[in-house]
């Protein structure tokens, strides 16, 4: 089985799109490095996503060049089960799970996040006890850069962050940064047990990790806001994050997570 360094879980639904953009800038990053699994996660994309994401890799002379030199650079394509739509969670356990890499990272299929980044979310998780925790990013840390961020997306992210921290007790500033790694004995114990499938599973997480002794990190990040293309429904998905937000702490009463 081949080593990496880390693995990278991108789950994607209905991207078409930004498939140009995105498969750019993956492989411009990719061009001097080595040694890492990529695994694609298609969410039950109607739109014909993963033919058009194969045929655009496969096709690109970045993509054939990193094949031919043999840098073990991997790319895996996974769908969830059935092909049926289980949420941005969902997707991305499946993902995880199947990662092989000792440290494993997940992102939107964007990459509104530099994936840069990667090195210096390395740089924390070697500071912490036999490198295992989890390091998230944060738009509410004093480093952190936002451009072109809508009102409408700022004002969704307080209220959401206030009515978080009333639902469930977690001391985080910002939980749905689409940017996280964690080493994979954490992502095992952790994503084993996810329950919540949608956009608030990030919140599940990390208070699966505190409640599990797993240290968290927040690290600001640079970040650009592209909703051209969003498949997120701003006045629906809310609602149904609070819901599973509320699941979530009713499970945590009836039994101690594990």
């Amino acid at each position: 089985m081949p080593c990496f360094q880390y693995a990278l879980v991108i789950p994607y639904y209905n991207e078409r799109p930004r498939i140009n953009y995105s498969v750019e800038t993956l492989l411009a990053f990719l061009v001097e490095k080595r040694d890492i699994e990529i695994i694609y996660v298609n969410d039950g994309s109607n739109d014909d996503s993963e033919n058009a994401l194969k045929n655009k890799l496969s096709a690109h002379s970045l993509y054939k060049a990193l094949i031919a030199q043999d840098r073990n650079i991997h790319f895996r394509f996974l769908s969830v089960p059935d092909g049926i739509n289980l949420g941005k969670g969902g997707a991305i356990r499946e993902g995880v799970l199947a990662a092989t890499a000792p440290f494993i990272f997940y992102t939107d299929f964007d990459l509104a996040i530099s994936l840069h980044e990667t090195e210096k979310f390395l740089e924390v998780i070697h500071t912490l006890p036999d490198s295992r925790g989890i390091v998230v990013a944060s738009r509410r840390q004093k480093s952190a850069i936002l451009k072109n961020q809508s009102i409408l997306r700022k004002a969704f992210g307080k209220i959401f962050n206030k009515l978080m921290k009333f639902i469930i007790d977690l001391p985080i500033s910002d939980t749905q940064c689409g940017f996280k790694m964690m080493d994979q004995k954490s992502a095992q114990q952790i994503f084993t047990h996810l329950n919540i499938k949608g956009f608030a599973f990030d919140v599940e997480i990390l208070k699966r990790a505190l409640l599990l002794g797993i240290p968290v990190r927040e690290r600001g990040v640079e970040i650009f806001f592209d909703d051209q293309y969003s498949t997120v429904n701003i006045y629906l998905d809310p609602l149904k994050m609070l819901f599973d937000l509320w699941k979530f702490k009713r499970s945590l009463r009836k039994d101690s997570c594990p």
